[in-house]
């Protein structure tokens, strides 16, 4: 499971994807990267909210979830960014 999606990323980072909406198999770097990044946010993220005693994930709903998304967007955004050769 993953707060927010690769496009999510591909949105904050277009010049790497030239123009396009989401990441792909020949895009530096795939989308594939850019999930794994997103997953890895969601296990930092989940493991922190296992830390302090609580269950992810929050409700889809809730004002948490949005925050949490933004968080594993910028954190796959980033990388991406030192992706770039």
């Amino acid at each position: 499971m993953a707060y927010a999606t690769s496009s999510c990323a591909a949105a904050y980072c277009a010049n790497l994807i030239s123009g396009a909406s989401d990441f792909s198999v020949t895009t530096v770097p795939t989308q594939s990267q850019v999930n794994g990044w997103l997953s890895s946010a969601c296990s930092i993220i989940e493991q922190f909210i296992l830390s302090q005693n609580y269950t992810p994930p929050p409700p889809a709903n809730s004002a948490l979830y949005g925050v949490l998304a933004e968080l594993s967007t910028l954190f796959a955004t980033s990388r991406a960014e030192m992706a770039r050769s």
